[in-house]
């Protein structure tokens, strides 16, 4: 994988930051930055518009929620990536069967 991407993941839930971090590395993906606060997560979009290039929310999230975190992105400009991922989509994810060959997700 690319080792320059830079992804940003935000969801209430610190569970699953551990468990969309831990698929984000097995997948090659390391530069991986965690907010469990969608307010804080826009802090730092807003002081540094250009260092992530994704942004993967939760979509149920206490004062902003997913939704609302994108239409912020876009009234920024925010030049990323950005994907809406409901938490099943990482929990059915989670429970695939991994390759023993490789470890990754098959």
């Amino acid at each position: 994988m690319d080792e320059t991407i830079r992804i940003i993941i935000i969801d209430d839930s610190e569970a699953m930051l551990v468990m969309i971090n831990t698929m984000l590395n097995d997948l090659g993906y390391h530069n991986v930055t965690a907010f469990s606060s969608p307010i804080k997560a826009l802090a730092e979009l807003h002081q540094y518009p250009t260092r992530y290039d994704v942004v993967f929310t939760d979509l149920n999230m206490p004062d902003i929620d997913g939704m609302g975190l994108i239409r912020h992105l876009g009234e920024m400009h925010y030049k990323g990536g950005s994907a809406l991922c409901p938490n099943w989509i990482f929990e059915s994810l989670s429970w695939q069967r991994r390759s023993p060959v490789n470890n990754t997700f098959v």
